[in-house]
């Protein structure tokens, strides 16, 4: 899926693609890799994040520190009918509070409320972050 904006590195996923331009000897060079794993820690009062491509290569990045996301993978939902999430991202775009959906027969995730763009119901493409839920009680 692509979402092409502006995130920093704290917001930075594994599967993402990123870009960023540094200077190199006075020339603007563009740099861009697929996030392989992600390593973060403090050293004082700094905190750093470390980015691996598949290759091994590895970039150092101050939390601050921003980047184009060129690509990010949809996540992997439930298939069985009738399963419940907590969509917190559509096309990108956060959801606050989340919204509670479940999967009909005909394979449509549907929300307790419309979804941005006022959609009553969404396919797996456009759910690009989301949480499990479950029924804790039932009342008929």
């Amino acid at each position: 899926m692509n979402t092409h904006r502006t995130i920093k590195a704290t917001d930075i996923r594994v599967g993402d693609t990123i870009q960023w331009t540094t200077l190199v000897c006075g020339i603007s060079a563009k740099w861009k890799m697929t996030v392989s794993r992600i390593a973060a820690g403090t050293v004082g009062n700094i905190e750093f994040f470390k980015v691996y491509n598949q290759q091994g290569g590895i970039r150092h990045f101050d939390a601050d520190d921003e980047f184009y996301l060129v690509d990010r993978p949809a996540p992997k939902l439930p298939t069985k009918p009738g399963s419940l999430v907590y969509v917190e991202e559509f096309e990108g775009e956060e959801i606050e509070p989340p919204i509670l959906a479940f999967l009909d027969v005909n394979g449509y995730w549907n929300g307790e409320r419309r979804f941005p763009g006022g959609r009553g119901c969404a396919l797996q493409p456009e759910i690009t972050k989301w949480s499990p839920a479950t029924v804790t009680k039932a009342t008929p």
